[in-house]
């Protein structure tokens, strides 16, 4: 019993050093010839999947790798929503996606030349159905000054400000526009602390620096993928029944009462515009603190001091800086929700409610401790909630065509209000005052 009980030992050790050792040099293979993925179809593992997309970069922790072809590249898919689940039982329209990428990786822009607004964010300041539909075309349109978009989703205001460092000086703005979306900028922060303590930023393990920790996490998501596989193989060979979903044909944003599924999936929200019952997912909530605990946290010290190094390198180049806060869907709708939501929804709506001006709050502070020009989109974007609008999509983390317009408006106004000089005028000859008004 002994020889055996050492016997089946040494063959567990052995097949796992055969494991570790086999699996680690096809790793290290892959690390240092990438281009073999090329001909192994690992786009479905996590690690792989990031390889393909990104690179490290030693300041704005990765950059993605459709920057640095010389033409620009454009990519397209079908939209439907990233928080979208058949589950709910609703539908969401798809849309057709089409974006247009300098290259240096950030969404194309109309103007060539003379760049009057750099607009920085993350993918708020990205998105966009179509190159003319970006909140940086949006405003080129409303207020007739050219603009250029550094926005790249994933990135926080650490990112921010480095872009703003290093293209502040080559494209020479009048104004610089940084956007703070109030979702997940504060998460950033300390994603960013994290990754400059040797950690990962978020799931992006490819930007450690440690060797055996991103070995470690390319094993664990292959792992992942191969069991989810075997589970996948097992269904096919024995299926059960599946359960039947009621999905509504419906693809407008409005719902009326009867077009709603019977049982509401726990995390749908249903937010009462004006009696009609509009679904919608959150995936943003406030941290449960007052502004004055939460401005003594690291990262919101840390915002602190990026606002600062922003307003110094704008006033080194002689541009005006300017900050935007905007809201997440639930500070605009959320007070609005129905008692009909999800049952998650509404364990915890009331207590969210309590703090959803913490965070706006704490930027506020920031903002007039070192007196930098501000818009607020939160006060009409709440307001225009009131009149029914949708300004957001149902089903996704960001805003839609309407919201981006509406900033944009805000925005030109406060470029106005900030001295741009008013015989700038779009290729229509419209003055920035005349586009306003007529908006």
């Amino acid at each position: 019993m002994k020889t055996l009980f050492f016997r089946m030992t040494k063959y567990l050790l052995f097949t796992t050093y055969l494991l570790f050792s086999s699996t680690f040099l096809l790793f290290s293979l892959l690390e240092f010839a990438p281009a073999l993925t090329k001909y192994i179809n690992l786009q479905p593992i996590r690690y792989y999947a990031q390889s393909h997309k990104y690179h490290p970069d030693p300041t704005l922790v990765f950059i993605p790798n459709i920057a640095g072809q010389e033409n620009g590249t454009t990519e397209q898919w079908d939209f439907i929503g990233d928080q979208y689940s058949p589950a709910y039982g609703v539908a969401s329209p798809t849309i057709k996606y089409r974006a247009t990428y300098t290259p240096d990786g950030f969404r194309s822009n109309s103007s060539t030349s003379s760049f009057q607004v750099l607009v920085l964010g993350d993918s708020y300041v990205e998105i966009g159905e179509e190159d003319s539909l970006t909140l940086s075309e949006q405003l080129k349109l409303v207020s007739g000054l050219s603009t250029f978009n550094l926005g790249r989703g994933w990135y926080g205001p650490f990112q921010y400000v480095e872009l703003f460092k290093q293209y502040a000086p080559r494209v020479r703005p009048q104004y610089a526009v940084l956007c703070f979306f109030d979702g997940n900028d504060a998460e950033d922060v300390k994603q960013y602390i994290r990754w400059l303590k040797g950690k990962s930023y978020y799931a992006f393990v490819l930007s450690t620096n440690s060797y055996l920790n991103r070995y470690f996490t390319a094993f664990r998501d292959s792992y992942t993928y191969l069991f989810k596989k075997m589970e996948t193989w097992k269904d096919n060979i024995f299926p059960n029944t599946p359960s039947s979903v009621a999905v509504i044909k419906n693809q407008e944003a409005h719902r009326t009462e009867d077009t709603l599924p019977t049982e509401i999936h726990p995390d749908l929200g249903l937010i009462d515009l004006n009696g009609q019952l509009v679904p919608m997912r959150f995936n943003y909530w406030n941290r449960l603190m007052p502004a004055e605990e939460l401005l003594k946290t690291e990262e919101w010290k840390a915002i602190g001091q990026l606002l600062k190094d922003y307003q110094r390198i704008a006033t080194e180049h002689g541009i005006v800086p300017i900050v935007v806060f905007i809201p997440d869907k639930l500070e605009v709708y959320g007070a609005q929700h129905s008692r009909r939501s999800g049952a998650n929804i509404l364990r915890k709506i009331e207590t969210q409610l309590q703090f959803e001006n913490n965070s706006h709050d704490a930027l506020v502070t920031l903002i007039d401790e070192i007196n930098l020009p501000f818009v607020d989109l939160l006060p009409v974007f709440r307001s225009l909630a009131k009149e029914d609008k949708v300004l957001y999509y149902p089903f996704d983390t960001h805003w839609n065509l309407e919201g981006r317009r509406v900033a944009a408006k805000l925005i030109a106004a406060s470029l106005i209000e900030h001295q741009i000089p008013a015989n700038h005028a779009d290729s229509g000859g419209r003055s920035c005052a005349v586009l306003l008004a007529g908006c």
